[in-house]
């Protein structure tokens, strides 16, 4: 296979994720793996619903006013976007007329009520230290 055709067929974090599997494998790092019948150790479950990662372009004017909300809120911006999100669907369900999971609205209430314990919780420090 070209270099053209390499290309074209595999991204070029692809590329390079082969090439570290080559240099691995050419160091003699293949030889030092331990294979045993001992159970392995796995990574406890995560609490809630599993996350997926999604790269999202925003104009920066946009990232800039969501971080000044966020931090009036007192919540990382990244939460406040899957608010947001999870605002725009529930609206366009609701459109539809669709139904939400009710497992799915629990957990959303939770974690607004969690944010709000955070900053009652915060402001009231605050206050305290200002009085002090």
């Amino acid at each position: 296979m070209t270099d053209s055709e390499l290309d074209a067929e595999f991204t070029s974090t692809e590329l390079h994720e082969m090439a570290e599997a080559l240099r691995f494998v050419e160091n003699d790092g293949i030889n030092n793996l331990v294979f045993t019948d001992e159970p392995a150790e796995l990574p406890p479950i995560p609490e809630g619903e599993a996350m997926v990662v999604r790269a999202l372009r925003v104009p920066i004017g946009l990232e800039m006013r969501a971080k000044e909300i966020a931090e009036a809120r007192g919540m990382p911006v990244t939460a406040l976007m899957r608010q947001f999100i999870t605002e725009g669907v529930e609206a366009a369900e609701n459109a539809a007329g669709t139904t939400r999971d009710a497992a799915t609205e629990l957990r959303s209430i939770a974690d607004a009520a969690a944010r709000a314990l955070r900053t009652l919780a915060r402001d009231a420090a605050a206050r305290r230290s200002e009085a002090a």
